[in-house]
């Protein structure tokens, strides 16, 4: 056996010892470890302990090498094949085989496994175990793993809860032992990691609890669903070719599959969803479909569009597609199995990544899942990565509007003499109790006013974007007594459904909106939009230009009224001109056009010359400073506390690139070069994603909760 071993490459790296009767030796090469273990399986001798067993052999499965162990008296050949890859498995073998969808009801050990399980990571942990996973001999038979967990790079993780009276190589016999080092073999030929827990380890929870979270590692990369060992992401200009390239991915590479699709609002992300199922019922005309969305505007709207197939559609369990907001994803899993739905459409997938919203997408595995977005972009900065992979956009709103897709805008600024420079910046939004202090009066209301009615007293529709409930009720009542028949809606509005059916086929002509119609709202009617709420984010911004950018038969251009205060330095936000990186101001003026003086505009039925190419400053705080890290952000880059980086602040070690004042006190802000430089000064290691495995070993060996890692057991402990 040994000289097989150093033919093959392997070097004896040391010995394993259990009492003075039983031992083992284990080598290694670059590519496994091997344990040979030198003793008989008889109850002769004094018993070992076997909780020894395990944690050696789990120590050395931690160097992530796929480990073999066998007795000193195997067959070499045997031996060889396994390490060689040489060995011949049945080709009838079927991987679908599920024995944990049949299995009687854990045992006891099994329980006290889930139970540590679902401690370390969260109660609804038990969805990422696979148990009784199969796994095929070379003999053709079967073995099952009690408990497997896959993570998105494809890997495997495995645990076996091992009894001693039933896995204790003294107790169980020669024949038994080879057999159940078979199993273990097998696990390491198909590049699976295996654990072993003993009934004795399972005895001494907070030491089964740690091993638990360094075996499996971070929750995060669980494949918890199986959705899919690749995710797949397309983007195209043009529906037809999107909708080729879903085809070919399903025809070409096997399943699962899933796919993003990032397309500004109103450009046909959801036609892009009607004909591919259209395609899909061909194939599988008893697909079951799960259709979600955040509101129920939305539901409502993909319950009419889909009427079109000859299927059952609606909300109830009883439809072959249903149809629900976020919260069928988890009320419907009281009611089938993970594999139920082969077809989910995901709208709204910004969504996706919320952790309640996460957990409850993660539960089922689908053959298709394809997620729907204007805006890949969230106002808490979490990326979509962490739920379909990476990918890029290339369709912009401008090229969406060059090509005739969506409506072609027309920006307007109304300027109010109101300084916002008492208004506080909290380094990523204003402070709406200030805003609504400082802007929501009569005079620049009124001004508003003015403007619809001299240009907009046509019955155009439009929807206004107020600061408050009680800006949005002003701004009512300064309309109706204008002559125009205004609504102001909010969250707490009833009715809704009747208010926007009045807007879009009645005489409401305009609504006033808080915090309400920013997102998945479409009535390709609104030809105006009043910015009256002052944002700095851009996302927001976005959101409610897209409420009136479809075109329609009888629409073709929209009109963005920017209402525009006295702002400060730094805290400017988004208008239309500063979204389209247009630095010209041309009254009424297509936002994408570049005008020369004397040019005609034609509007509104009218052609006014244009006189004057107004400059004007397109500069935003989020798009000046993008790069900045916050104080917070900063800390986390530099591998120290926040109370750390105060404090070199405030003895004028270090020096924060922007402050911007916030009340008594003032946020601060740094530059990734200015980080550098810190690093270098104060002799800071770095550390990143390459260095995060020491960086976590290194945490658990100097028992401190100074770092990030807190973040983690934060969220362990509220779930």
């Amino acid at each position: 056996m040994e000289r097989l071993l150093y033919d093959l490459g392997f070097t004896e790296e040391g010995r394993l010892t259990y009492n003075d009767s039983h031992s083992s030796l284990w080598y290694a090469n670059d590519s496994a470890i091997v344990i040979i273990d030198s003793f008989a399986c008889t109850q002769e001798l004094p018993l070992f302990d076997y909780r020894q067993y395990t944690i050696e052999q789990n120590k050395l499965m931690r160097k992530g090498l796929p480990l073999y162990r066998f007795l000193s008296d195997e067959d070499p050949e045997l031996v060889a094949g396994w390490l060689t890859h040489t060995l011949s498995f049945a080709e009838t073998y079927q991987r679908t085989a599920d024995r944990g969808r049949s299995a009687v009801d854990a045992s006891a050990l099994e329980h006290s496994f889930e139970e540590r399980f679902t401690e370390v990571y969260g109660s609804d942990a038990l969805a990422y175990l696979h148990r009784e996973y199969p796994l095929p001999s070379p003999r053709g038979t079967t073995f099952y793993l009690d408990y497997l967990v896959q993570y998105t790079d494809g890997s495997q993780v495995a645990v076996e809860e091992n009894g001693v009276s039933f896995h204790h190589p003294q107790l169980i016999g020669t024949d038994r032992y080879r057999k159940q080092l078979e199993k273990q073999n097998s696990a390491a030929y198909h590049g699976i990691t295996l654990y072993r827990f003993s009934s004795m380890d399972l005895a001494y929870p907070k030491v089964i609890d740690d091993q638990i979270r360094l075996f499996f590692g971070d929750r995060r990369h669980f494949q918890s669903a199986g959705l899919l060992a690749e995710r797949f992401f397309t983007l195209y200009d043009h529906q037809k070719e999107a909708l080729e390239e879903i085809w070919h991915l399903r025809a070409s590479l096997p399943g699962p599959h899933a796919v993003l699709k990032v397309f500004p609002t109103a450009t046909g992300k959801s036609k892009i969803v009607e004909e591919d199922l259209a395609a899909y019922f061909t194939q599988h005309p008893d697909a079951a479909v799960l259709v979600v969305a955040p509101s129920r505007r939305i539901v409502a709207d993909w319950l009419d569009r889909l009427k079109v197939f000859p299927k059952s559609v609606g909300e109830g369990e009883e439809n072959q597609i249903i149809v629900g907001t976020y919260y069928r994803l988890w009320s419907l899993q009281k009611h089938y199995s993970p594999e139920y739905f082969s077809y989910i459409v995901f709208d709204e997938a910004h969504h996706a990544v919320a952790p309640v919203t996460q957990r409850n997408l993660q539960y089922w595995q689908p053959g298709f899942l394809i997620g729907l977005t204007a805006t890949d972009e969230r106002l808490d900065n979490r990326r979509l990565e962490e739920v379909f992979g990476s990918y890029t956009t290339s369709l912009t709103l401008s090229e969406a509007m060059e090509q005739q897709i969506i409506a072609t805008v027309r920006a307007y600024r109304v300027e109010s003499n109101l300084s916002l420079a008492e208004v506080r910046f909290n380094g990523k939004e204003y402070v709406n109790a200030d805003l609504e202090r400082t802007i929501v009066v009569d005079s620049r209301n009124h001004l508003i006013a003015d403007v619809l009615a001299k240009y907009f007293n046509q019955k155009q529709k439009g929807i206004i974007f107020c600061v408050s409930v009680a800006h949005a009720h002003a701004m009512e009542r300064i309309l109706t007594d204008r002559g125009f028949v205004a609504k102001a809606v909010s969250g707490k509005t009833r009715g809704m459904e009747e208010i926007v059916e009045e807007f879009r086929y009645g005489e409401l002509q305009f609504l006033c909106s808080c915090s309400l119609l920013n997102e998945g709202w479409d009535v390709p009617e609104v030809e105006v939009l009043v910015m009256a709420r002052p944002t700095i984010s851009k996302l927001l911004y976005q959101q409610q230009l897209g409420r009136g950018l479809r075109r329609s038969k009888n629409k073709r251009e929209l009109f963005v009224i920017d209402v525009v205060d006295q702002y400060g330095a730094l805290a400017r936000p988004w208008s239309v001109n500063a979204l389209f990186a247009q630095p010209l101001y041309v009254p009424f003026g297509d936002i994408l056009r570049t005008y020369q003086v004397g040019d005609k505009v034609e509007v509104l039925g009218l052609a006014e010359e244009v006189r004057a190419l107004i400059p004007i400053d397109i500069t935003t705080f989020e798009d000046q400073y993008a790069e900045y890290f916050s104080e917070e952000q900063s800390a986390r880059e530099l591998y120290i506390s926040t109370s750390t980086l105060k404090n070199w602040m405030r003895k004028g070690e270090v020096e924060a690139d922007l402050k911007i004042p916030f009340g008594k006190r003032s946020l601060a802000f740094f530059h990734p070069d200015s980080l550098e430089d810190i690093r270098k000064l104060k002799g800071l290691s770095v550390h990143d994603d390459t260095t995060l495995r020491e960086d976590f070993f290194a945490f658990i060996d100097e028992k401190s909760y100074t770092f990030s890692f807190k973040i983690i057991f934060l969220l362990a402990l509220l779930r």
